[in-house]
């Protein structure tokens, strides 16, 4: 998609206007996939895989909406989702796998504002945590585990020397992804 300058039309809102149509024209089931970009930055390649995961976890992704088979990995489900947006525009490739799925890739900016003023924060749960803390687990997130009931996928970017024992309380965690 090419870039849009806000001086073509004296109103931001006619802009949005014409982006929601996209949104609106989504399926249910890919409304909260699209929404989920307004969590990264501006101009962020964002890896397929890891996007994936994140959709797995906050339970968007299901078989029977694609007329996939029960028995369909959720990953494959997962990439026909990504690929429905791509399909659309919503979604842009920045980088494929030697099979031709998506690798990396990233959002208009003017389509992450959509995401983001169409997302209501404040209704959802805090199901996606990260920790990019250097040495030992950070500790403020070690004592949240009691609480976190919810959270489905715990990304730790750090060198882990142990996994706390708190960790049992994450009783719906279906990711631990530790680099």
């Amino acid at each position: 998609m090419k870039e849009v300058s806000w001086h073509l039309t004296p109103d931001k809102t006619e802009v949005m206007n014409i982006l929601k149509l996209s949104y609106d024209s989504l399926p249910p089931g890919l409304k909260p996939c699209f929404l989920y970009f307004g969590i990264y930055p501006e101009v962020y390649e964002i890896s397929a895989r890891q996007l994936i995961q994140l959709w797995t976890a906050e339970g968007f992704i299901h078989p029977q909406e694609t007329g996939a088979p029960s028995t369909a990995e959720l990953e494959d489900i997962g990439d026909y989702y990504l690929d429905e947006l791509v399909d659309r525009s919503l979604v842009q490739v920045a980088s494929r796998r030697s099979d031709g799925g998506v690798r990396t890739c990233r959002i208009h900016d003017l389509l992450r504002d959509l995401c983001y003023l169409r997302a209501n924060p404040s209704s959802k749960n805090a199901r996606v945590v990260y920790s990019k803390s250097k040495g030992a687990m950070n500790y403020s997130l070690h004592g949240t585990f009691k609480t976190m009931i919810h959270l489905g996928y715990l990304r730790i970017d750090t060198g882990v020397s142990h996994i706390p024992a708190s960790i049992s309380n994450l009783r719906n965690l279906e990711t631990l992804d530790i680099k």
